[in-house]
């Protein structure tokens, strides 16, 4: 069985304003033809398909578009799950539609889909809480699936209530709350994973925080740690082939649990401390009781980020003029002795039509100026933008890592599903 794993693909995102659609659009057919070119029986998308809970509708018709064009008409199977910045009722909506498609969506992480499909495509032979086994036209065994939407504790049941209840006041412990929390996401996955068989292709597809995937410049950032899980909460099955991770924009792989867990990543860099990652999709090939083998599949679709600083405006104008550098996204900085004039930032924009954000940096000062390219009024902003637009403010126009983004997205949606 050869399964393509891919995640994060935050259809409707902007890079400060600027539509990113078309590049989505692009790399959907690009993950097309791969899927094309690599005969994969199955894709695995591991949630935040979208950018925001209530994405627009042009967002919305490029997911089906993509969900289209990937399974095939039920010849290929699908199965997607929601992520943190996904609305899980909002995207587990079609599954009655996409199962005669060979398509699953997953919202919450006990969902139950139901057994069946049309004849001639994909077959959901079985099913339970938080697992599917399909059987796919063309392959002489099945997979069965552990489908860990995201597990935000809002999600996973009353973990706090546990802490209050003798004492409303008491704050709850870190350490006891991070604990409480990885032994439900244990529990869940061990359960669930019951439903590995021999005869069978074992994954599971979550989107969440796995501990090890901390690195230099990318941290997990969490109250109280509550997000990370660790290798010894993973299940021990013998039976377990593969755990397709969504969350960390950065592909990373581990193989601490005896199986390899493995982040996909983002299919394009969304944050300028995504600048100089290689994007990639993960290729499996796969048979029962059998160690899986990896490919990784580089992505060319898309502008990449880049970083620039200059000596002088002469040699960032000199930069922008030159063809080769115009096909990618720029945070410039320019060591100026004054801010820079109005005719001088549209002249820059005249020669790159991709600066993102641009500085000037006061050398007696030592730091930068202003930002000269206008901001939008704060009415025209997102929730997203209007926190991404205070936080650099905050902090000399640095731009917030994905998963402080990600902890935001987290706390508005704990907040929301308090209300409701």
């Amino acid at each position: 069985m050869r399964i393509i794993h891919t995640s994060d693909w935050h259809l409707g995102k902007t890079l400060d304003g600027i539509s990113r659609i078309q590049e989505q659009r692009d790399f959907i057919d690009e993950l097309h033809q791969m899927v094309v070119e690599q005969n994969a029986h199955l894709v695995l998308i591991a949630g935040d398909i979208y950018d925001t809970f209530n994405p627009s509708a042009e967002a919305e018709d490029l997911f089906y578009y993509a969900l289209e064009k990937l399974a095939e008409n039920g010849r290929r199977g699908v199965v997607v799950i929601a992520g943190n910045h996904d609305n899980p009722e909002r995207l587990s909506a079609p599954e009655y539609l996409a199962r005669h498609h060979g398509i699953t969506l997953v919202g919450f992480p006990k969902d139950t889909v139901s057994a069946g499909g049309a004849p001639g495509r994909v077959q959901r032979t079985a099913s339970g809480p938080g697992w599917v086994r399909l059987q796919i036209p063309g392959c002489d065994h099945q997979a069965t699936l552990v489908t860990l939407a995201y597990p935000s504790e809002a999600r996973l049941g009353e973990l706090f209530d546990l802490h209050f209840a003798n004492d409303s006041l008491q704050q709850p412990d870190d350490q006891k709350i991070a604990l409480d929390y990885r032994n439900k996401v244990k529990e869940l996955l061990n359960l669930m994973t019951k439903e590995f068989r021999k005869d069978t292709v074992n994954i599971i597809l979550s989107h969440l925080f796995y501990g090890q995937g901390i690195t230099s410049d990318e941290r997990i950032l969490s109250i109280g740690g509550l997000n990370a899980i660790q290798a010894t909460d993973l299940p021990s099955s013998s039976y377990c082939q593969y755990v397709a991770l969504g969350h960390l924009h950065r592909p990373q792989s581990f193989y601490e649990p005896g199986y390899p867990v493995c982040y996909s990543g983002s299919p394009l860099a969304y944050s300028f401390s995504e600048a100089g990652q290689q994007k990639k999709v993960i290729l499996i090939e796969a048979e029962p009781a059998r160690e899986v083998k990896i490919v990784d599949l580089p992505l060319k679709s898309g502008f990449p980020l880049v970083r620039k600083t200059f000596s002088s405006y002469q040699e960032a104008l000199a930069w922008c003029s030159q063809p080769e550098n115009q096909n990618q996204w720029v945070d410039m900085k320019i060591i100026h002795p004054t801010p820079l004039s109005s005719p001088q930032t549209r002249e820059l924009k005249s020669r790159h039509s991709r600066i993102v954000n641009l500085q000037a940096i006061l050398p007696q000062q030592g730091e930068a100026a202003e930002p000269q390219i206008a901001p939008r009024r704060l009415a025209e902003l997102s929730l997203i933008e209007k926190f991404i637009a205070f936080y650099k403010e905050k902090n000399a126009n640095a731009e917030p890592s994905p998963e402080l983004i990600d902890l935001f997205v987290e706390l508005t949606e704990n907040l929301e599903e308090a209300d409701d």
